[in-house]
């Protein structure tokens, strides 16, 4: 039994008068201010798998879990901070907080009612209208938060209050403390948690639609690790659809909404609010012009003209004035399908001279590398960056989303703001900001000849511009994946990216004009986080979220060999310039370096504490390579022996990393949305 502050107690300026909630990292209690007299609600964190309370009231964290206890307290400090700077008519309000007891406390207002596990709890189930009272309401509030940014990836129904006879639904946290201690939760809040680590809007329209599952059922949905083990065992998913279990007074339109938001693959789920709201809540006017068509608007259109004239005794001129219409309808028929097919012919031409021009600068003449001289000595690099780019207002994406061009001069950046920035290096001006994202750009490569920028989205979009012009040439969808990963191989005629159903796609430029140019590599059994051609163009690697890592020959798609990463995300692979290493790095913190022609690994060390989101060989000898992730730290390390040979504390998380061609310039994207760089790189030599 969890040990609560005894009734009486004076906490700061509160008189405890009693327990009212016990949660599974908090206890909530009914107190009053020793001053104004007037009642609060106190809301002390207290994880009970993770810390033990003394009889002083102290909180004291098992030995065991020490770090997550100070991190899940963090959180709540901060969580705290960013529900005072909200309002809405349905957020808790947050009058106070301090810290007592080796912990924190939220001082909110005061509220008689439950919360909505304890009525589902007493009374099973909600009425349709209690339902859609609660969607309604939540929705009202997501409308707020993603403005934002902020995301749920559990609404557990702990999170909401429902005052005293169901007047006023108060949510009562933002969830991201209860995010940070999942793993020390109860397996029952899984239900309510979106299986993504990447959170968006997808995230809390599942949490939101798996709360809705329990109101109407009655029962929690399926466990989503659960629903995620049976599917890959090759078992159907075991969640039942509400079509099945939901009684005749819901909507069949509506428990589809539902069941739409409960899909575990993120991109097959509603992507804005706007567009699940109006799934869930279609209006009547919506429905019925949906069901109208043109023929029923045509013929009442003759029957009324036919009224209005009257029914006169001459039937003949009836009849001629109906034919008379008829022929001027088929006339305005023949004329809009002969615009309608102008126009096809026309977009099908522009379509093709886009193909076109997009071929010829892709064949275009790949520039030489300039030569490289060889680095002598080992000198540290200066902490402070050579150049830093205010690149974004948010962050850059993991991995894939810093890419220079081949002579060295051009900058590429992609960022969760939607957009691609074009920089001049080492000049660090702005020449061009690409807009036509509606998503995130997760990835972003030149073209070896440097003509073409390519770049992926959550949006399943691949955009090709023009580098000379900023223009954008072609755009490919690629349904039911995020493009997270793209990359070109050396000599410009294949591009590789993720597809959907863990597939890579694999395209052939010298066939571009044909119909078939492009295959697909098919043996990974989770999501593609990671793709990389060898320098030589010989080899393509690829990385997925199970830890497993795939040796592709690029001439025939074959599968040539698989490693296994301790079943934990890889999130970056890299090339040795003569290709003869490949080297990994992902959510475990370690870093490995297999030999290709062997197979063998060669050497693993632990890199991070955290995740390791990127990591580079050294472009001109492959003697060091450098990495960065979760920790905040850039990294450089000895690639035969894992030996340290530098750290550079960064400011934020490092997302991304990328060398010029010639090892002359590094660029770190980061957290905060800025690219620091550093010049001549390729001086940092390695002195036995």
């Amino acid at each position: 039994m969890t040990k609560s502050l005894p009734a009486n107690l004076q906490l700061h300026n509160h008189i405890i008068h009693s327990l009212i909630s016990t949660e599974n990292f908090t206890l909530t209690y009914l107190a009053h201010h020793c001053l104004l007299k007037h009642p609060v609600l106190i809301r002390e964190y207290f994880p009970r798998d993770l810390a033990e309370r003394q009889d002083n009231g102290d909180l004291i964290p098992y030995p065991t879990h020490l770090e997550s206890f100070q991190r899940g307290l963090k959180q709540f400090i901060h969580e705290g901070a960013e529900l005072a700077q909200l309002h809405h008519p349905h957020l808790i309000t947050l009058q106070d907080a301090f810290l007592a007891h080796h912990t924190a406390y939220w001082v909110l207002q005061y509220q008689t009612g439950r919360s909505l596990a304890q009525v589902l709890t007493h009374n099973n189930t909600a009425t349709t209208a209690e339902t859609h009272q609660v969607l309604h309401v939540v929705l009202d509030i997501f409308k707020l938060l993603h403005q934002q940014q902020h995301f749920f990836r559990t609404l557990h129904p702990e999170m909401l209050f429902l005052t005293d006879h169901g007047q006023h639904i108060l949510l009562m946290e933002l969830g991201n403390t209860r995010n940070c201690l999942t793993s020390s939760l109860e397996t029952q809040l899984s239900s309510y948690t979106a299986p993504e680590l990447i959170i968006g809007p997808w995230s809390s329209f599942y949490s939101l639609a798996s709360l809705a599952y329990h109101l109407v059922t009655g029962q929690a949905p399926v466990p989503t690790n659960q629903r995620l083990a049976q599917i890959q065992q090759g078992h159907s998913d075991p969640l039942i659809p509400l079509t099945r279990l939901a009684p005749r007074t819901y909507p069949k339109l509506f428990l589809k909404a539902l069941h739409w938001a409960l899909l575990l693959p993120l991109q097959d789920r509603p992507q804005t609010l706007e567009i699940w709201q109006k799934s869930l809540f279609p209006t009547p006017l919506t429905t019925r012009l949906f069901k109208a068509t043109t023929r029923i608007l045509t013929t009442l259109s003759l029957l009324i003209i036919l009224i209005l004239i009257g029914c006169g005794p001459l039937a003949w001129q009836q009849t001629h004035l109906f034919r008379h219409i008829q022929q001027h309808i088929l006339s305005i028929e023949r004329e809009y399908q002969k615009q309608h097919s102008i126009r096809l012919s026309q977009i099908k031409n522009q379509q093709q001279q886009a193909t076109d021009h997009l071929y010829q600068l892709l064949t275009h003449p790949i520039p030489s590398i300039p030569n490289v001289v060889t680095p002598i000595k080992y000198t540290p690099l200066s902490i402070q960056p050579t150049l830093t780019l205010a690149a974004h207002d948010q962050g850059i994406c993991v991995e894939d989303c810093l890419t220079f061009n081949r002579k060295g001069d051009l900058l590429g950046v992609g960022s969760w703001d939607h957009t691609v920035s074009i920089w001049r290096i080492p000049q660090g001006t702005l020449l061009k900001k690409l807009l036509g994202h509606t998503q995130p750009v997760l990835s972003v490569a030149f073209s070896p000849n440097q003509q073409i920028l390519i770049s992926g989205s959550a949006d399943h979009e691949l955009k090709f511009w023009e580098v000379g012009t900023g223009k954008l040439i072609k755009t490919w969808i690629e349904p039911g994946t995020w493009v997270s990963t793209l990359n070109f191989n050396f000599n410009g005629l294949q591009l590789a990216h993720e597809a959907d159903h863990q597939q890579i796609r694999l395209w052939q430029f010298e066939s571009l004009q044909k119909k078939n140019y492009s295959i697909l590599l098919e043996n990974h059994r989770s999501v593609i986080n990671t793709l990389c051609f060898s320098p030589d163009g010989q080899w393509l690697a690829s990385g997925d979220a199970e830890g497993q890592v795939k040796l592709w020959q690029t001439a025939t798609g074959q599968l040539y060999r698989s490693w296994q990463e301790d079943r934990q995300d890889i999130f970056a692979l890299n090339f040795s310039p003569n290709a003869q290493w490949l080297a990994a790095a992902g959510a475990g913190g370690s870093l490995r370096i297999w030999e290709i022609a062997s197979g063998q690994l060669l050497k693993a060390w632990q890199g991070d504490q955290d995740w390791i989101l990127d990591v580079e060989f050294e472009p001109t000898a492959g003697q060091w390579l450098v990495s960065g992730g979760k920790e905040g730290n850039l990294k450089f390390w000895e690639s035969t022996t894992g030996r340290s040979l530098q750290v550079l504390p960064y400011p934020t998380e490092i997302n991304s990393l990328h060398f010029s061609p010639t090892g002359e310039w590094l660029a770190v994207g980061g957290k905060d949305g800025q690219v620091r760089m550093w010049k001549n790189v390729n001086y940092l030599h390695v002195s036995r």
